[in-house]
């Protein structure tokens, strides 16, 4: 009998230890859901989940191929999003909490391969190119990702939920589809529906020349 309860504590044990190596806690920032009901104040409205999709990590990395998104805990943003409209002016779209997948998580194991690394070793010509089925892209640096010291304001985000005001209700618009929030930006230039791959690429020039004057 005693073998039987040591070898079932053993099987717990040996399923238990890798999720609790993938736990998210406050040092790594991944969340899951909090409750509406807690103190925080961003997390008193409903979220709306957002259509994922099929996506692809492609270009200068050892091993390219298809993102398993089940391997990722999700992290948060609040962003507040405006524009400058055809006059030049601010055009306010609104303030929202997002919930979605980390840039620098997604791309941490897909190990970079510069094709140019003989030449030039250092990873800061490197950069990150995000599109969609439709042809739109938008592009990030390599340093935004993974050289800065606020990691994770780059989301693939799959819920996004309006931050309120104090005793004002509002309703932002919403969107159907995941999509790329880039939460340190001042202007929402950088945003992309419904991403389906990510190309990592590094400038081709190396050598400049410099005059003087």
């Amino acid at each position: 009998m005693k073998r039987v309860i040591l070898a079932a504590s053993a099987l717990f044990m040996a399923l238990l230890l890798p999720s609790c190596s993938n736990h998210p806690d406050g040092i790594s920032g991944a969340t899951k859901d909090y409750s509406s009901n807690g103190n925080s104040f961003y997390h008193r409205t409903a979220e709306t989940e957002l259509k994922t999709g099929a996506l692809r990590v492609d270009g200068e990395v050892r091993e390219p191929g298809k993102v398993n998104l089940k391997k990722f805990f999700k992290r948060e943003v609040i962003y507040k999003q405006a524009v400058r409209n055809d006059s030049g002016q601010l055009a306010f779209i609104g303030a929202y909490r997002y919930r979605g997948y980390s840039l620098f998580d997604l791309l941490n194991p897909f190990i970079l391969e510069k094709k140019n690394a003989k030449e030039f070793v250092p990873a800061t010509d490197v950069y990150i190119i995000i599109e969609n089925d439709s042809g739109d892209r938008v592009v990030f640096s390599w340093a935004e990702i993974f050289l800065g010291h606020n990691m994770h304001q780059v989301l693939i985000a799959t819920e996004q939920a309006d931050v309120e005001p104090y005793k004002v209700k509002v309703s932002y618009p919403k969107d159907s589809v995941w999509k790329v929030v880039a939460a340190n930006d001042l202007f929402a230039y950088r945003e992309l529906k419904n991403p389906s791959r990510i190309v990592v690429k590094s400038f081709d020039r190396k050598h400049y020349e410099i005059t003087g004057s």
